[in-house]
């Protein structure tokens, strides 16, 4: 069965504001719940216009790989992630289930990472929560 979210769904998930909604996240597989691009560019619309922009683009940004690139005959997810930026738990989720469940081409682009970083990133990537 699928889940197709609305945007206030959304939000509550978000903010964590029902219990009810996260647990109901919680038992289901990420690919029984499923966002519309309208969803999107309202979350979107929701953050430029809210009282602290900043702290909501991070949490939507968990939601979305922070690019989407394509040609006429292929695409992939990728995810941007500079030195002081970390890969989140929900993140690490979405990029396995996209790359192992869909088959989706998902890079993930580190910007002036150590090696040491880098490792401990794989280390992540790796395991399965």
């Amino acid at each position: 069965m699928k889940y197709l979210l609305d945007t206030n769904t959304c939000i509550r998930y978000l903010n964590g504001s029902s219990e009810n909604i996260r647990n109901q996240f919680e038992q289901h597989n990420y690919n029984e719940i499923v966002l519309c691009s309208i969803v999107k560019a309202e979350l979107f619309y929701g953050v430029l216009k809210s009282a602290n922009p900043d702290k909501n683009l991070v949490r939507i940004n968990e939601f979305f790989p922070d690019l989407i690139v394509y040609s006429d005959n292929e695409f992939f997810f990728s995810e941007v992630k500079s030195a002081k930026d970390t890969i989140s738990k929900s993140q690490i989720k979405w990029f396995h289930y996209l790359s192992d469940e869909l088959c989706i081409k998902v890079e993930l682009f580190l910007i002036n990472y150590t090696e040491k970083k880098i490792a401990n990133i794989l280390k992540k990537l790796s395991n399965r929560f």
